[in-house]
């Protein structure tokens, strides 16, 4: 049970400490200083020595709709490589996912900041909502990002079939999906 009294304290990671306010035996209210974006344990204490066990996992965002992907369109068979960054420093995140719609694709960590993300295959051609999450518990980093599926790129044939050596020759491609 948490107690009314100074000494009544909220920790976020192992080395930022801030006094809560008592709410009541079952909650404290604390507010989080400033830190780079990423997840951090928050703990309580009602002396400043003995924090709580569990923790409770709290993810810092970079800002608000800060993040962006590239391309933002592929085709439906999936396959595309997309980078997924922020325009701020990106944050010390663990376990990132991109998730396109209901599927989800790991995010692998690209050197100089950012992600890179496969995007799964869908069933039909649309725009999907896509979310960054992180960690076991998915919380979310950034929403409101969308990608869009093409129907998969055919080519029936070129005219003419073919070519001088020397360049110049203008071939029509017909096809579907482009």
């Amino acid at each position: 049970d948490f107690q009314h009294g100074a000494d009544l304290n909220c920790r976020f990671g192992v080395d930022v400490v801030v006094s809560a306010l008592y709410g009541s035996s079952s909650m404290a209210m604390c507010i989080l200083p400033a830190r780079g974006a990423g997840s951090v344990r928050v703990d309580v204490s009602n002396n400043g020595l003995d924090w709580s066990q569990t923790g409770a996992g709290f993810a810092i965002e970079a800002q608000d709709g800060a993040w962006g992907l590239f391309p933002s369109r592929g085709p439906v068979s999936g396959g595309t490589m997309i980078s997924v960054s922020t325009g701020l420093v990106v944050g010390n995140y663990s376990g990132v996912y991109c998730i396109f719609g209901s599927s989800e694709a790991v995010a692998t960590a690209v050197i100089g900041g950012g992600y890179s993300c496969l995007v799964p295959a869908a069933t039909i051609p649309g725009t999907v909502l896509v979310r960054i999450v992180e960690g076991p518990g998915r919380s979310e980093l950034s929403s409101g990002l969308t990608f869009e599926y093409h129907g998969d790129i055919v080519v029936a044939f070129v005219l003419p079939s073919v070519g001088s050596v020397k360049g110049g020759t203008l071939v029509s491609v017909v096809g579907t999906g482009f």
